[in-house]
């Protein structure tokens, strides 16, 4: 995987980001454990992902979602047992 970001949003904590291989979509927020900070990757459709692009404030209910971990049905990676808490 080669995951680009394609916009940033450093105030509400949050991105949406490219695989330029597979060209799958997401949403990523940052999270962290007791050890390190890392990313969660939620899979969207390109149609989502456009219209996020297009207005990046509709981004922002989904992203509170992911943070109460209420959408982890569209995580890349199944989070292991020491999962970290959304920022």
């Amino acid at each position: 995987m080669a995951i680009t970001s394609v916009f940033v949003d450093r105030v509400e904590r949050f991105s949406l980001d490219v695989d330029e291989e597979s060209g799958r979509t997401f949403v990523s927020i940052p999270v962290r454990n007791q050890y390190i900070e890392y990313s969660e990757w939620y899979s969207i459709d390109r149609e989502t992902f456009e219209r996020f692009i297009g207005n990046p404030t509709l981004a922002h209910d989904f992203v509170e979602q992911a943070r109460r971990r209420q959408l982890d049905h569209l995580l890349l990676l199944q989070p292991g047992t020491d999962r970290g808490a959304a920022d």
